[in-house]
């Protein structure tokens, strides 16, 4: 009996560790994604949002297949103490990370829209924002693998530079548009390129809220 308890035990493991590999492969690929996107308008590339839509089937694939796999594990283990909150904290994200793949397409698909017509004085704006959301998304990622409360507040902090960033850049935009209302729709679409980023900075800082709620709830402490 205690061998097949081990064995059992082992197979559990391995597929809680299964699901917290898969999620952060799935946060690395929504990584990816913005920063293709955002190289899709600095580098005029239209190949790079092909890249980004293909990425993004593979984001929902992941996504399906995690949640059929914490589905299994509560369904047949039944877990609990830090077990519950490994798959709870999965739960509270997966689909943040979905909704960043979204923006990312989105982002992307706008682009194109462009053709190849992005403002060269939006750039370094455009860069600064995107740099800003990914460290935000690494440390989303950084969270779930080994939570802190300290760095989840700090994380919920630091979306007020996004934030900054993207008046700065809708300031810069509707500046623009009183000198050259001939660019308007142009422009408008600008504005959503910075408005799809300044959202992927929110879901990560709802995954910070999630899981900081999710911790609290299950009273346990962050990993050691």
């Amino acid at each position: 009996m205690a061998i097949t308890s081990d064995r059992n035990r082992g197979r559990y493991d391995a597929a809680l560790q299964q699901v917290e590999t898969d999620l952060l492969r799935m946060g690395h690929t929504v990584l990816e994604m913005v920063q293709l996107a955002t190289r899709t308008a600095l580098e005029d590339d239209p190949s790079l949002a092909d890249q980004v839509a293909a990425l993004e089937c593979e984001v929902d694939e992941m996504e399906h297949r995690v949640v059929q796999q914490v589905l299994l594990i509560m369904a047949l283990q039944g877990p609990v103490a830090y077990d519950l909150l490994r798959l709870a904290a999965a739960f509270a994200i997966i689909s943040e990370l979905e909704k960043m793949g979204d923006e990312a397409k989105k982002l992307a698909l706008r682009v194109c829209k462009l053709q190849g017509e992005f403002p060269f004085a939006l750039r370094e704006l455009l860069q600064e924002i995107s740099h800003q959301a990914q460290a935000n998304i690494h440390e989303g990622l950084r969270l779930y693998s080994s939570f802190d409360a300290e760095a989840a507040e700090r994380l919920i902090a630091m979306d007020d530079a996004v934030d900054q960033t993207y008046k700065t850049s809708r300031n810069a935009i509707l500046a623009m548009m009183s000198e050259h209302p001939e660019n308007a729709r142009q422009l408008l679409r600008c504005a959503e390129i910075f408005h799809a980023l300044e959202h992927v900075s929110d879901h990560t800082v709802d995954m910070a809220k999630r899981l900081r709620e999710c911790h609290a709830r299950l009273g346990r402490p962050a990993r050691e």
